[in-house]
């Protein structure tokens, strides 16, 4: 389910922003191809490697989200003649580009789908410690919140 938000979420706010804002979205919009495409490309893969959509939930996802956030307040609240703006945009277009090159990485990593998979460096070592065969938390995830793999220290 928040795998679905999160997608609703990000087809709906560039639209929104369309509308509220069209003179930056057609300005801006070419430097979000890029983003889109490693969305797209991610779940296409998840899609055909596991039968379901990718929800891993990076730590570098949750943290493009967040300034993604920040970025739509801002434009919404001061606009673009603001250049801390801008340069918050760029920042958010490549923090949220490198989280998908991160997902698409977890995605050929796993030898199996997980939900809320801290990184890629904790797909690499669950992929190479279990062969996706140990089992997991109740919820799929075998990391505890502070990215450790549970029953071990």
């Amino acid at each position: 389910m928040d795998s679905l938000a999160d997608t609703a979420l990000f087809l709906v706010a560039p639209v929104g922003l369309a509308f509220l804002l069209p003179a930056v979205m057609r300005r801006y919009f070419a430097l979000l191809l890029p983003t889109i495409g490693l969305y797209v490309i991610t779940q296409i893969v998840c899609r055909a490697r596991f039968r379901r959509g990718g929800s891993f939930h990076t730590w570098l996802a949750k943290a493009a989200g967040a300034l993604v956030g920040v970025v739509f307040v801002a434009l919404l609240w001061v606009g673009e003649a603001v250049g801390v703006v801008l340069w918050l945009m760029y920042a958010a277009v490549a923090l949220a580009t490198l989280a998908h090159l991160e997902q698409l990485a977890v995605a050929l990593t796993l030898y199996r789908w997980d939900a809320d998979v801290p990184s890629f460096w904790h797909a690499r070592f669950f992929a190479s410690t279990s062969k996706g065969n140990a089992t997991t938390l109740g919820n799929g995830n075998p990391w505890d919140r502070a990215g450790r793999l549970s029953g071990h220290q």
